[in-house]
């Protein structure tokens, strides 16, 4: 029987021994992952992947008699980021097994939209593995170590999106959909492309959550005009003084601009942001988030997008 003890961190990460996912926000117990493949520019290899069922069992074994299973979840991630993906696995009953495995990253609660893949950074990217005689996962699977353990891996092939995108479709407490396709490499075969077509995911039964990122009892932060270029004013009221931080992140969770980091008076503070990292290079066009932190452990963010 398949052992699959993982989660889905930046893109997965494995799971201790009685979790499927680590602390999710929502986790999905089924549904179906579909999707057609045809090698390019010669076609020779070809197919297609489904699969429908439930999810994994807490173990992370296949539930009992089955031959499928898709899991996914709503992951938190660093400077309230958010991590949405899917996972499907079928056994082909002759000692291998087939996967296909999607993720995106998004600055705050994730939202409908389409993220174009992202290889280098991870934000956005699928996978699909044919053939795979184990699944032997590490302990972290950050981008590097992805690579490290599908460069590894034992299957007919192992194909990373390399262009495409994924699109969120349906995003809520007990329902996540979308589709996906673009192109793949194979880690064995740098010459081996494979587009993939019609790819498909729909998950539902996650747990009710009133929100994926944990409201703000303490604070509140705005910012205006938004989009903007080249300035925006960030606002953040408070009912008290104390210590706070206030920080620009990019898409990728980098910090690209410190606003605040100090004393904090009770009531609304105004701070300018230009555009314009620490190093006082303009910042990329983009969504970025903003995040403050005070003392006693309140948080909030919001998101402002800076245009070309």
């Amino acid at each position: 029987m398949l052992r699959l003890t993982l989660a889905l961190s930046l893109v997965l990460a494995v799971a201790p021994a009685g979790a499927q996912i680590v602390d999710p926000i929502a986790l999905y117990d089924g549904g179906r992952v579909a999707f057609s493949y045809e090698q390019t520019p010669f076609p020779g290899y070809s197919g297609d992947f489904e699969a429908e069922g439930d999810g994994l069992n807490e173990d992370g074994t296949l539930p009992p008699g089955a031959t499928e299973a898709v899991t996914g979840g709503l992951i938190p991630a660093a400077n309230d980021s958010v991590r949405t993906a899917f996972f499907a696995v079928v056994d082909n009953q002759d000692g291998t097994f087939d996967a296909a495995l999607g993720a995106v990253t998004t600055l705050g609660e994730p939202t409908p939209g389409t993220y174009p893949v992202d290889l280098v950074g991870g934000t956005s990217l699928f996978g699909f593995i044919d053939d795979a005689t184990s699944f032997d996962l590490p302990d972290t699977l950050s981008q590097e170590a992805l690579i490290a353990w599908l460069t590894d891996l034992e299957a007919a092939h192992k194909l990373v999106s390399t262009s495409g995108a994924i699109t969120l479709a349906g995003v809520d407490a007990d329902t996540l959909h979308g589709t996906f396709g673009g192109t793949t490499i194979d880690l064995d075969d740098v010459l081996f492309f494979v587009n993939v077509e019609g790819g498909e995911f729909a998950l539902s039964g996650a747990d009710v959550v009133s929100s994926v990122l944990p409201a703000a009892r303490d604070a509140r932060l705005t910012a205006a005009p938004n989009p903007f270029n080249p300035r925006t004013e960030i606002r953040l009221a408070v009912p008290r003084a104390g210590v706070a931080a206030v920080r620009v992140y990019d898409a990728a969770g980098r910090l690209v601009r410190t606003l605040h980091d100090g004393a904090l008076a009770a009531g609304e503070r105004r701070m300018a942001w230009d555009g314009r990292g620490d190093d006082g290079r303009a910042a990329a066009a983009g969504t970025y988030l903003v995040r403050a932190v005070g003392a006693g452990g309140w948080r909030t963010a919001t998101k402002v997008t800076l245009v070309p």
